[in-house]
């Protein structure tokens, strides 16, 4: 009898442990308005992650539309900070608003009614015949190092004349050390030549 009672007593305290941890874990410690510089609205909620062996955050993004919240985030992504909001208003035109949120494009059309999101790193392997809206979303990212690599591929496919003259000369050694330190191609030529091959390219 005296072990069920410590075997009892070791599971309701677990149980409460959980109960409080749960609480911890799920209750935003934050939750905060953005209205964006193309008018978008975000409602962010900042929760704790983890605690150990330091605290980290999970940032909620939901879109805001007046008194109407998205059921769902459409974004989730982690930080160390607690107010460390990642919402970069990347491009806009007459077709399209793009942002980038930590490791995403999060962008809409015109002519839908919902925003829809990429990974950053998933640009190369888009179709440009089904995303050829973010030909000029690409064509900015050529200008950020951290983007550029994913981009010039998803360029390339394009047919895009500069990405693929910034291809050739990698191809045949003629960047300068400047280039290659920004662009970081971590491919080798080949990969390139056949994705030039592959879309009747010459180089």
């Amino acid at each position: 009898m005296k072990k069920l009672g410590i075997v009892a007593s070791i599971l309701i305290f677990t149980i409460i442990v959980v109960a409080i941890a749960i609480k911890v874990f799920s209750t935003p410690v934050e939750t905060y308005t953005i209205v964006t510089d193309y008018g978008d609205e975000f409602l962010i909620k900042v929760k704790v992650n983890s605690t150990w062996p330091k605290k980290t955050y999970i940032l909620e993004y939901y879109l805001k539309d007046g008194e109407e919240i998205s059921r769902r985030p459409i974004i989730e992504t982690s930080s160390t900070v607690e107010k460390k909001e990642r919402i970069n208003a990347y491009y806009k035109d007459e077709n399209i608003r793009c942002y980038i949120i930590d490791r995403y494009y999060l962008f809409k059309l015109d002519d839908e009614k919902d925003f829809r999101k990429v990974r950053t790193y998933e640009l190369r392997e888009l179709d440009p015949d089904e995303y050829g809206f973010l030909i000029p979303v690409a064509k900015k990212s050529m200008e950020n190092r951290d983007y550029a690599i994913n981009a010039i591929v998803f360029l390339i496919k394009s047919n895009d004349a500069e990405a693929i003259e910034i291809i050739r000369r990698y191809i045949n050694n003629e960047l300068t050390e400047e280039e290659m330190d920004f662009y970081r191609f971590w491919e080798d030529a080949e990969y390139y030549q056949n994705i030039l091959e592959e879309y009747n390219i010459d180089y």
